[in-house]
This record gives structure tokens, C-alpha cells and sequence, in this order.
């Protein structure tokens, strides 16, 4: 049935009872394994099922079966693990000692799940208990995985005599090489070892110990015990941790266990944690194997107390007795019995009376008391402000007719928005309209009354705006205008508000707009929309009115809210702002010098970003006559961020053209401002010029304008903390117009940098600019990769080619991998090779290594035709693009030096004429030394093999640079010469 089962191909499982199988004597059974053996030996179902077989019948005529799988290196390790526990069955010593030796002695044959597996059928009978520490100590430990020593060591603890000499050697083994390993690992206050997983295996063997010794506990054995609570508290959560809990509970009720524990964990504490006595006895208290102290602790605890030789051992004796203390009625003999014990020790004494007296009576802080005080103060403050406004909410309900008469409508509005500011709780915006909030809290006719009254208030009542406000009251808004921004938000809900509205509303609404705090009120959208003319009308009037008061203000809302604003609006204020900039006064008090040059490089920031091409130039001409006019009068620098802004080549002549000879100090110092201000890296200018040509040209006259006046030989050095000044800034804006020029793609950029290289201003850094031309360079010539790409390197750690040249680089790398392997490879075939007599031998050995190494990058064809109906050797096909790449291959030892040339100018260039298939290679295979070398055509000159490989290697060079194909030859010496 089973031969019938698992003929040739066979697939299907067996399903017969493995278990039932007992041991049969009969030959006949044994001879039947066999055939089925080499039936199913293509099928891994069948061999485990065969060694399972072998195994639970312990047939010990088919042990050798067993054992070639157990020592065969190209099985797979769930079959090896079968295959020793089949030998253990049937007792097959002398194998199993030679696995043994192999597990220990040549570790790469064994891997780790093999040795997990055979330690637990070899250990004790076989392997030592040195051998299976060792064993334990060096294997990896496999996490969320049962076949680790976790399992295994574990296993062992549960099944051997726990009274025999080997579980006594294992216990210490294993206790040994945790603490060892922690002592090396130099961390005493975190109880910490790569040995946890053995910390289960460690417990099961002390617990089944202490359970079976009526005697005095072992020393050795207790501090294993304590080894495996402390190390299996602190292990992590992949450890189990349930054996260690099961120890800790055979000490709770023993005191001749406790106290050779709590002495055991305190000696252990004193080497890794603390030396301190009371620090000992907290950590020993809060993480203890014996847990906490119990009244039946204190006879040890009273005789460890009066041994004066052990000082140490007093003071934790005393502290743990005084936590055990007071006991009732007892309290006052117990505490004199203690003192009686302590012979009068100083120390002792001070500890004892510090913790025994009594608590100190508490008093509360007088700012305790008077914090209350004003807790409580505000408490009935707010209980009583929540009943007026319930009471008025109430009679509000009652009657709204008469609270919204005219006498008292005003009134009732102050107080339902009063209630909504606080309801909101949003203090960056001035709008408090909340139309949710108002239904849940009265009802929809009290909201529909709101909002007509409001809306009736926005349209007669003047906002006050920023320019409006007197000088004391500009910080403030009054009450009525943010009544009137609820009353425009409550009707830009809907979204055809702004039809009805008359220009005049229109422009109020628009003035409510800029009250807003943190920009517009979003309402603004659809006025501009609708009312463009109002729009630029009320916010236009208002930023001009903030312009010319604003000499002595630092911060004009409503000019931030539109540095601020979108793109539109902008739009709209651009003709206001460019005769804004014309009129702009060009002599200002000095005292209202930055802030005028501040709203000045906002005002050229909007029109910048409005996108008004028309105005432009405009804007552009006038910072260049106000510069020139007056390259070092006050407002020179805004002009000149403004030129930069909006015609950076015209702002870099103007910069060229005033700033004078480098070698003037002050014209150095007029340089360190400029360039401070305009390129530090804080607030840059953005010099947009969208030709990467002329962006590259005026960076690199920006640069050496910087190095001639900036000059790095003049730079600060600082240590530690400092404050930049001007100078840093200058310093800064230098790096950074360099850095700036180097992100600029294109060869122009490069052209720069060698050019750069050549000023006598950047002689000490021109090998630098000549390396970052190239990297420019090599940056601009290289392809971007493809998503798919990105994901191809992050998976496989190499990327396909994607050109010419790629296709090539990969052929020739992996031709070198092969040939190393053949050199230097633990598994080289380099003798089979050896023995090839034909070249289509060498050809298919090759394209299998290739496949190999294929990577998904490439695959491999031999002799498929190409034109002209020609088949080359070898070619490789790269996966993500039409690349290909052709090996022709020649056993160099049959054809002369002009056969071979031929092969590369006529065959392989042959191959090469296809747009996506232009790299190629000529493959010399030098088997054996059938002749005494190669001549050269037409000369009296003869090669080795390293000759005739260069000689073809410069022929090849030769061909690329008269054409497009690249072409290499590599040669493979076999000879061993």
C-alpha cells in the first residue's frame, strides 16, 4: 500500500496511524521501508514519514537510514531532529556520540534547531553537562518560537531525576552562566542577561529539587533558586514565567527556606545593586523570592539581630522587625525586647528611634489655607453667576417678546453674547456667533431673534477698525463691533447672503472682515467674489490708512492679515499697493526707520505673490531707482530685497555697482549688511529667476561678491554658546549662496564652479568647486528612479538597469562573482568545470551560475536568435526595462589570437545592433594548457593568457569609441597558472 501509495510522483498523504506502529522484528518490514525509500526519496512527506516510522517501531534494521539523514547536511533540519531521536530509540550509542562531537566540535554542520532538538535525546546518556552549557551558551535563541533552549532546556528539567548528580551539575550550570553572563555584560543595577529563555528550565529544576528535600536546604541549590526569582522577574514577556512563580510559592510557608533565601538574595544584592543596608533590605522587600515579611519571620530576623559579627545582616534584621512592628497589646515589650538586642549599637539605636517615634502632628500651609480660600471664594461666585444667568435664561423663555422690545433688545443681546463668549472659550477670534449652541441652550425662535437683531445692529453701527481707533484704544475692540461680526457670520451661514447686500453693506461687512484676529473672517470670500469694488475699497482705505500712521507701530493687523491672505485679494490690492510704494516717503525719522522698512518688505512680499505680471516691472524699476538714488540711505536695503524679488539680474548688477572696492573697510562693512540681510539662512530672498541658466550666472556672481567682501580669513570663531551678530549672519549668507548654487541643475551650474575655481578668491577651495562640478555632474547625467525601482532596492538591495551602461556594469559584476567563487568559494565547481570538453558545456554551467545570482533583475537565454538569424551564447534580459546584454563564450585554448579577434569585432558586435541591446562581452575560458601560448597577427610576439586577455581588451576599448556599444573581455583561468 505504501510503495502503491508513493510511486514515482506520488503526492497524497498516507493516512495510516504512525502510532500504532510497534516494534516487529519481521525482516520483511524492514525491507519494505527500504523500497519505500527509494521510491518516495524525491518526496520530503514520504522521508519524515519513513524516519517517523523507523523511529516510534524502533526498527533498528533501517537505524542506517536514519542516520544518513541525521549527518546529511542538505536535509532539511526538521527530518535531521526525526532522524536522532530515530537513533535514540534504537539505541544506536556510537552515532550518536559522533553527533554529539560534530554538535560541539564544527558548529556551521549543526544549526540551531538541530541542536535544540538532539539536546534533549542526548543529554544526560550521551552529551555532558559541560558539553550542553556550552552548547546552551553559544546557540542563538529563536524568540516566539518553541524550538529555542527555552523549550528544550525546559523539557530536560521536567524529565530528569531531579536527585541525580546531573540535574545538581545542570542547575549550577545554568545558574552559573546567567550570572556570568550578566557580570560581562557590566549592568549591576538592571538584572538583565541574553540568558532569560533558560531562566524557566532553572526554576522547574529547583522547585522539583526543594519539593523533594525533607533535609536543610542546600546552599548551592538556594541560591539557584534565588537566581531564577530575581532573573525571572526581570526577564522580558516572551519568557514564561509561570515556574518561577510556582518556586516562589514553595517559600512562603516555610521559615527554614525563607530565611536562607532572604540571607541568599541579601549577600546577592550587596555584589550587584547596593551596599547600602537599607537600600538592600527596600529592593530584597519589593521584588523578594520569600515575597513580603510575615510574623513567623521574626524569630530569624531576632537572632540575626543580636549576631554582632554580621553588622550588616543587624541593620536589615532591625528594619525588616520594625515593619513587622507594632503587635497590638505587645507593641511596648516588643519594642524594649528589640532594643535589648542591639547592645547598645549607636547606630542601631538611632535607627530604632527614628522609626519608632511617634508621627508629627500636620499642619496645612498658610498658603495651603489661603489657596483654599480663594477656591472656594470663587466656587460661590460661579454658583451664583449659574444662578442669575439660569434665572434670566428662564424669563427670557417665558416672555421673548418683551425681552426683545426695542427698550430692552440691546440688552438681551449683550447678555446672550456675553453668554456665548464664555461658552466658546476661543480666545484667538473675535467671532462669537455659535448658531448650535444658541438652539441647545434656548430654542429656535430665541436664535431667530438673536440673529435679526443682529443683523439689524451690523448695518447701522460703524465698526471700529484698526486706523478708526484712537491711539489708547488701537489694542481694543468695542462690544457693538464684535456684535456686528456675529451678526455678519450669522448671515454668511447662508450662501447667497452677499446678493442682497447694497454696496454700502458690502463695504461695512467687508471693514467687520478686518476686526477678526489671526487674519480675515472667512466671510471676506464671498464679498470678493461678489463685491470686488467694495472689497478693495474698505480693506485698500484701511491698509493705507495703516501705512502712513504706521511709523510708530510695529504690528498693522489688517497689512499682517494680508501678507497673510490668499492670492486673490492680493490681487485686488495690487494697484493700491504699487502707488503705495511710489509714494513711500524717502527720508523717515530714525526712530521709525524699521518699522517703515519692515511694512515696506511686506508690502513688496504681497505684491510679489499677487501674480500681477503687469506690475512687475513697474514695481521692479522703482526699488531700482529708490536703491541707486540712495544705495546707503535708510530704506536702501528694502529696496534692494525688493529689487531682488522681482528682477534678481538686475538687483545683482545694482549690488555689483555700489559697493565699491573690497579692499575699503567700510565698503567690507556696508557688504557684511547687505548680504546679512538678504541671504541668512533665517529669512532668505528667494531670487527666483526660472531659467536655470541665468539662475546659476547670478548665483555665481553673487558668490564671489560674497568672498571678495566677506572674506574668510576676517571670520569669527566661537566656543560654546553665542548670539549671532551681523558678522555670523554675513558668514551664514556666504555658505549659503555657495550651497544654494550648487542645488541648481544644469551644466551652466557646472561651468560655474570651474569657473569659481579660477578666481584667485577661491584658491584654497578650488579642489572642492572642481569635485562638486563633477558631483553636479554625475547628479544631472543620472536618471531618477521609478517607484517600482525604489521598492526593487529596498527589497533586494541592487536596482535593474535601466540604460546602456547599467546593463553593462551589472554583466561584468556578476562575470567577477563568478569568478571569485570559483577561486576562493567553500563549494566551487572549479573541477567540474575543468573537465568541460565542448564549449556548449561551459555555456550551460554559466548560464546557471548567472541564474543564480539573477536577483529578479535579470533573466538568463541561451541561443535564442536574433537578427539575421544569428544565436548568441548568453544573454540577459533586465527586468523594469528593454536592456539586454550578450556573453559570447570561447574555451580560449581552441582558436589563435586572430580567431578570437574576429569573434570580438564580427560576432559579438554583431549581437550589439539592437538600440536596447548595445553591451556585450567576450568570455575567455583557459581549461587546461593545451598549447604554449597565443601570437599577435603580424608580429613576432607571443601571449600568456593575461596577454591575450589585455591584447583583446584594448581591441575592445578600440570599438567603443568608434561606436555606441560597450564592450568588455574578461578571461577565466582555470589552469591554476
Amino acid at each position: 500500500a505504501f510503495a502503491t501509495r508513493y510511486g514515482e510522483g506520488g503526492r497524497r498523504g498516507l493516512g495510516i496511524p504512525i502510532a500504532s506502529v510497534r516494534r516487529i522484528a519481521d525482516p520483511a518490514l524492514a525491507s519494505t521501508i527500504r523500497e519505500c525509500w527509494g521510491l518516495g526519496r524525491s518526496n520530503d512527506e514520504v522521508r519524515a514519514l519513513l524516519i517517523k516510522t523507523i523511529q516510534q517501531g524502533r526498527i533498528e534494521q533501517c537505524a542506517d537510514l536514519a542516520r544518513a539523514v541525521a549527518m546529511d547536511e542538505t536535509e532539511r533540519e526538521f527530518h535531521r531532529v526525526i532522524a536522532i531521536r530515530a537513533l535514540a530509540v534504537c539505541r544506536r550509542d556510537v552515532d550518536l556520540r559522533e553527533i554529539a562531537d560534530g554538535l560541539v566540535k564544527h558548529p556551521q554542520a549543526w544549526p540551531g534547531r538541530i541542536v535544540h532538538g538532539a539536546a534533549q535525546e542526548l543529554y544526560p546518556n550521551i552529551l555532558t553537562t559541560d558539553r550542553l552549557i556550552a552548547l546552551m551558551k553559544r546557540t542563538p535563541e529563536p524568540r516566539n518560537s518553541v524550538d529555542g533552549f527555552q523549550w528544550a532546556a525546559r523539557k530536560i528539567a521536567e524529565t530528569m531525576d531531579p536527585k541525580s548528580t546531573h540535574a545538581e551539575e545542570l542547575r549550577n550550570g545554568i545558574s552559573n552562566l546567567i550570572l556570568r553572563e550578566h557580570e560581562r555584560m557590566g549592568s549591576p543595577c538592571d538584572l538583565f542577561t541574553k540568558f532569560d529563555h533558560l531562566v524557566p528550565a532553572l526554576a522547574t529544576l529547583c522547585e522539583r529539587q526543594i519539593s523533594g528535600n525533607s533535609g536543610a536546604p542546600d546552599e548551592c541549590l538556594i541560591h539557584a533558586c534565588m537566581v531564577a526569582s530575581k532573573f525571572g522577574q526581570a526577564a522580558g514577556n516572551f519568557v514564561d514565567k509561570k515556574s518561577t512563580e510556582k518556586l516562589r510559592t514553595l517559600f512562603q510557608n516555610s521559615p527554614v527556606l525563607r530565611a536562607a533565601a532572604f540571607w541568599a538574595e541579601f549577600d546577592f544584592l550587596y555584589k550587584v545593586k547596593h551596599k547600602r543596608s537599607d537600600r538592600r533590605y527596600y529592593h530584597e522587600s519589593h521584588d523578594s523570592l520569600i515575597g513580603g515579611m510575615k510574623p513567623a519571620d521574626r524569630l530569624w530576623l531576632i537572632e540575626s539581630l543580636a549576631d554582632a559579627n554580621l553588622p550588616d545582616r543587624r541593620v536589615v534584621a532591625l528594619h525588616a522587625l520594625l515593619d513587622l512592628w507594632p503587635w497590638g497589646e505587645a507593641a511596648e515589650s516588643e519594642l524594649v525586647f528589640i532594643r535589648e538586642n542591639l547592645d547598645s549599637d549607636i547606630d542601631l539605636c538611632r535607627i530604632l528611634d527614628e522609626r519608632t517615634a511617634p508621627p508629627k502632628e500636620y499642619v496645612e500651609p498658610e498658603w495651603k489655607r489661603e489657596l483654599q480660600a480663594q477656591k472656594d471664594q470663587h466656587e460661590e461666585k460661579e454658583a451664583e453667576r449659574l444662578h442669575e444667568w439660569e434665572t434670566w435664561r428662564d424669563e427670557l423663555m417665558s416672555s421673548p417678546d418683551e425681552n426683545f422690545a426695542r427698550d430692552r433688545r440691546m440688552h438681551t443681546i449683550y447678555n446672550i453674547c456675553k453668554w456665548l463668549r464664555c461658552a466658546t472659550r476661543d480666545f484667538s477670534s473675535y467671532n462669537i456667533w455659535n448658531r448650535k449652541g444658541l438652539t441647545e441652550a434656548f430654542n429656535s425662535d430665541i436664535v431667530a431673534r438673536v440673529e435679526k437683531a443682529l443683523g439689524e445692529h451690523w448695518r447701522v453701527t460703524t465698526p471700529a477698525t484698526w486706523a478708526t481707533q484712537s491711539e489708547s484704544a488701537k489694542n481694543t475692540t468695542p462690544y457693538d463691533t464684535i456684535l456686528g461680526l456675529a451678526g455678519v457670520s450669522a448671515e454668511a451661514e447662508n450662501p447667497r447672503w452677499t446678493a442682497a447686500l447694497s454696496p454700502g453693506d458690502a463695504e461695512r461687512a467687508t471693514a467687520y472682515a478686518t476686526v477678526e484676529l489671526n487674519g480675515f473672517a472667512p466671510f471676506l470670500a464671498a464679498l470678493m467674489t461678489s463685491h470686488p469694488v467694495e472689497v478693495e475699497k474698505a480693506i485698500g482705505g484701511e491698509v493705507s490708512a495703516q501705512l502712513r500712521a504706521g511709523g510708530s507701530h510695529g504690528h498693522l493687523p489688517t497689512v499682517n492679515s494680508l501678507v497673510h491672505a490668499d492670492g486673490p485679494l492680493k490681487r485686488i490690492l495690487a494697484p493700491r499697493l504699487l502707488r503705495e510704494i511710489t509714494s513711500w516717503p524717502f527720508e523717515v525719522a530714525e526712530d521709525e526707520r524699521a518699522h517703515r522698512a519692515e511694512h515696506l518688505d511686506q508690502v513688496l512680499g504681497v505684491l510679489d505673490e499677487s501674480g500681477d505680471a503687469v506690475n512687475r516691472g513697474a514695481v521692479a524699476r522703482e526699488c531700482a531707482d529708490r536703491y541707486r538714488a540712495d544705495s546707503s540711505g535708510q530704506l536702501a536695503l528694502s529696496w534692494l530685497r525688493g529689487l531682488a524679488r522681482f528682477d534678481p539680474v538686475e538687483a545683482t548688477k545694482a549690488l555689483k555697482s555700489t559697493l565699491g572696492d573690497p579692499d575699503d573697510a567700510a565698503s567690507r562693512e556696508r557688504a557684511v549688511e547687505i548680504f546679512g540681510s538678504l541671504f541668512e539662512s533665517h529669512d532668505p530672498v528667494a531670487f527666483s529667476v526660472e531659467d536655470p541658466e541665468i539662475r546659476a550666472g547670478v548665483f555665481r556672481d553673487l558668490t564671489k561678491l560674497a568672498h571678495a567682501f566677506i572674506r574668510p580669513e576676517e571670520d569669527r570663531r566661537h566656543d560654546g554658546v553665542y548670539t549671532p551678530d551681523a558678522r555670523d549672519n554675513a558668514q551664514n549668507a556666504r555658505s549659503n549662496l555657495l550651497s544654494r548654487l550648487y542645488g541648481i541643475p544644469g551644466p551652466e551650474t557646472c561651468r560655474a564652479l570651474i569657473w569659481l575655481a579660477g578666481e584667485p578668491e577661491f584658491l584654497s577651495d578650488a579642489d572642492y568647486l572642481r569635485s562638486q562640478a563633477r558631483r553636479r555632474a554625475a547628479a544631472d547625467a543620472e536618471a531618477p528612479y521609478t517607484e517600482e525601482a525604489v521598492v526593487a532596492l529596498y527589497k533586494k538591495y541592487e536596482i535593474p538597469p535601466a540604460d546602456r551602461d547599467g546593463a553593462f556594469d551589472v554583466t561584468m559584476d556578476r562575470l567577477e562573482d563568478i569568478a571569485d567563487e570559483l577561486a576562493n568559494g567553500d563549494f566551487s565547481d572549479r573541477e567540474l568545470v575543468q573537465s568541460a570538453e565542448r564549449e556548449e558545456q561551459v555555456q550551460r554551467w554559466l548560464a546557471g551560475r548567472l541564474r543564480e545570482r539573477a536577483n529578479d533583475v535579470y533573466r538568463v537565454t541561451r541561443e535564442d536568435e536574433v537578427v539575421e538569424g544569428k544565436h548568441p551564447d548568453i544573454r540577459l534580459h533586465f527586468s523594469g526595462s528593454n536592456q539586454r546584454s550578450v556573453i559570447e563564450v570561447k574555451i580560449a585554448g581552441q582558436y589563435s589570437t586572430n580567431d578570437l579577434e574576429v569573434a570580438l569585432h564580427r560576432q559579438l558586435a554583431g549581437y550589439l545592433r539592437d538600440a536596447d541591446c548595445k553591451a556585450g562581452c567576450l568570455l575567455l575560458v583557459y581549461l587546461k594548457e593545451r598549447n604554449l601560448g597565443w601570437s599577435s597577427p603580424g608580429e613576432k610576439r607571443y601571449f600568456d593568457f593575461d596577454g591575450l586577455t589585455a591584447f583583446l581588451k584594448d581591441k575592445a576599448a578600440g570599438m567603443e569609441k568608434s561606436s555606441d556599444i560597450r564592450v568588455g573581455v574578461f578571461g577565466l583561468n582555470l589552469t591554476g597558472a
